[in-house]
């Protein structure tokens, strides 16, 4: 399983990365990504099959432009304290795999 973790700073990525260690089943390919430039979206792998996300890592209005650019095959995961303003948007983004998390 290729997993990308996308997150605000690094105390949100090792924070991701212990969550994910504790897996009893250790076969992913975990990847951290950052935008290439502050504000502007990530570029994926095509072979993404799990985008873990936290709310603070992608500015609103880019997630849109986000979810577009997610390989059709991978699901998201979003870690936010507040789901109501996501929900909506990932509703309307027609990708069937998806959901939110509390941190």
């Amino acid at each position: 399983m290729n997993i990308t973790l996308l997150a605000a700073g690094p105390p949100e990525r090792a924070w991701l990365q212990n969550l994910l260690a504790q897996t009893p089943y250790r076969k992913e390919n975990i990847t951290l990504a950052a935008p290439a430039l502050p504000g502007q979206p990530t570029s994926l792998d095509s072979t993404l099959d799990l985008l873990l996300l936290s709310e603070n890592a992608v500015p609103p209005h880019l997630l849109g432009r986000l979810l577009v650019d997610l390989p059709e095959r991978a699901a998201l995961l979003l870690i936010s304290a507040d789901p109501a303003g996501f929900r909506p948007l990932l509703a309307r983004s027609g990708r069937s795999g998806w959901g939110i998390l509390s941190p």
